[in-house]
């Protein structure tokens, strides 16, 4: 749906980590864009990592973590849980889907259809 879609973290197999928690980026779009314009809908997301929270660098922990530091810039996080709804999950991914307009024309191709 999004070639360029990408999951922020670790791919070791025994590492600790929050099933309510999801950490993406969509390269090139700056994260805090992605959040303001999400927001805009109604949807609501963070950026950075969930422990970097209340630090004024959220993409340090992303980077100690290896993330090269464009993938972390764009990096969103999404918090779902057992309320979340199917139709939440939908309007989440029509508002991705919507960002295609913010993203310089050259870099279009990864929102394509």
């Amino acid at each position: 749906m999004i070639p360029q879609l990408r999951a922020t973290g670790t791919k070791e197999e025994n590492t600790n980590f929050s099933p309510y928690i999801l950490s993406i980026s969509l390269p090139p779009l700056p994260g805090e864009v992605t959040v303001r314009s999400l927001s805009e809908m109604g949807i609501c997301i963070s950026t950075g990592s969930a422990c970097s929270s209340r630090k004024k660098d959220r993409m340090r922990t992303l980077i100690n973590m290896g993330i090269p530091e464009d993938i972390a810039d764009s990096a969103i996080r999404i918090s779902y849980g057992w309320y979340t709804t199917k139709n939440e999950l939908e309007e989440f991914l029509e508002g991705i889907k919507k960002l295609e307009k913010l993203i310089p024309r050259k870099n279009r191709k990864f929102l394509s259809r």
